[in-house]
């Protein structure tokens, strides 16, 4: 979503979890909603949670067309 003032995001969420990839140097989030359900806890880089931020990054790459305006996943 653009939001003037506010960095551009796509996003994937699901019943358990949660992943946000920002553009430019905002970053990703990733979250366990089962275990931290008030979105404290960033899992995003964390080697025990590869293999799940792979994947849903992956399937918001597919999910997230077009991209919103300013948008990039760099």
């Amino acid at each position: 979503i653009g939001i003037p003032g506010q960095p551009a995001y796509c996003g994937l969420r699901l019943q358990n979890w949660l992943y946000v990839h920002w553009s430019g140097d905002a970053g990703t989030e990733l979250y366990d909603y089962k275990h931290d359900p008030l979105e404290l806890n960033n899992l995003s880089g964390r080697p025990a949670y590869a293999e799940k931020e792979t994947a849903m990054h992956d399937r918001a790459v597919e999910l997230c067309s077009p991209t919103p305006p300013g948008f990039s996943w760099d």
